[in-house]
């Protein structure tokens, strides 16, 4: 149950910046703003990755998943740092890219959570 909250705080984190990181009027007339909420987006993101890797590693509920589930963090965080080392160097094109990949990868996390719920819920 610990471990769910601290997901859903993480999760909060990302999914709250998200949408503030692409608002170019923001980036421009606010910088440090900008570079604050950016980085609350990299440390929620990044935590609750290493939440769903230890998840994947451990969890007994996910038996037949642990694997992809392993799997699905390490790529979120690879894809979230990615991006975050693009940022720095200024390589918006490349960091753009990565932030598609990191949010698609957040968006399977929870697709493989509904789907198992559901069959749980189901059997």
């Amino acid at each position: 149950m610990q471990g769910s909250k601290q997901s859903v705080s993480l999760n909060l984190r990302r999914a709250l910046g998200a949408p503030w990181l692409f608002i170019a009027p923001l980036r421009r007339r606010a910088p440090q703003l900008h570079r604050a909420i950016r980085k609350s987006y990299v440390i929620g993101t990044s935590g609750a990755a290493v939440l769903v890797i230890y998840l994947g590693a451990i969890a007994s509920e996910y038996e037949r998943s642990r694997l992809s589930i392993a799997l699905t963090g390490l790529r979120w965080r690879f894809f979230t740092l990615a991006a975050w080392r693009c940022a720095v160097a200024r390589n918006v094109v490349a960091r753009r890219a990565f932030m598609i990949r990191s949010d698609a990868i957040a968006l399977v996390r929870v697709w493989l959570r509904l789907m198992y719920d559901c069959r749980s819920a189901c059997s």
